[in-house]
C-alpha cells in the first residue's frame, strides 16, 4: 500500500503479508489513524485488522480476527468493526480489546460507523434491513 500527500507526492509504503492483500480501509483517520483490513491465508479477505499512522505509514498495531465483516470504522478514540457474531471495539492508538457487543439475535452485520458517543450498526434482520446504536463506551444498545 502506498500513501501520497495532499499534492500527489509519494510518501510512503506498507508492505501486505506475503500471499495477502488489501481488503478495505476506514474512511476516517481520527488522530492520524486510519484502519485497513488485510487477507489472511486462512480467512480470505478480512482476515487481519490493521492500524496505521497515516502521515508516516507504520504500522501500530495488526489484529488476527476471523470473519471480518464489511469496512472497519474509525472515530473517537475507537476502532471498531464487525464479524458474523459480535460488534468489536478497540482502542484506535493501541489495539487494545475495549468491548465486545453479540449481534441482536438474527442479525447480520452489514456496516459499522462510530462517533463520539455512539456506534451504529447495519444490519440485515428478519424485518429487513435495521440500523441499532450502541454506546461508544460500552457497546451497550442505546
Amino acid at each position: 500500500m502506498t500513501g501520497y500527500d495532499g499534492e500527489g507526492r509519494r510518501g510512503w509504503s506498507l508492505r501486505v503479508p506475503a500471499g495477502g492483500a488489501v481488503c478495505a480501509m476506514s474512511a476516517d483517520s481520527p488522530s492520524g489513524t486510519g484502519l485497513l483490513t488485510f487477507a489472511t491465508v486462512l480467512d480470505g479477505c478480512g482476515g487481519r485488522l490493521v492500524g496505521v499512522d497515516v502521515t508516516s505509514g507504520k504500522q501500530l498495531w495488526t489484529m488476527n480476527i476471523p470473519h471480518l465483516v464489511g469496512r472497519p470504522a474509525a472515530g473517537g478514540s475507537l476502532a471498531v468493526t464487525a464479524t458474523a457474531d459480535a460488534v468489536l471495539a478497540y482502542d484506535l492508538a493501541t489495539g487494545a480489546e475495549r468491548w465486545r457487543s453479540p449481534l441482536p439475535a438474527g442479525a447480520v452485520a452489514v456496516e459499522v460507523a462510530v462517533g463520539p458517543e455512539r456506534v451504529l450498526l447495519l444490519a440485515r434482520t428478519d424485518a429487513g434491513v435495521e440500523l441499532f446504536a450502541l454506546g461508544a463506551r460500552t457497546g451497550a444498545v442505546a
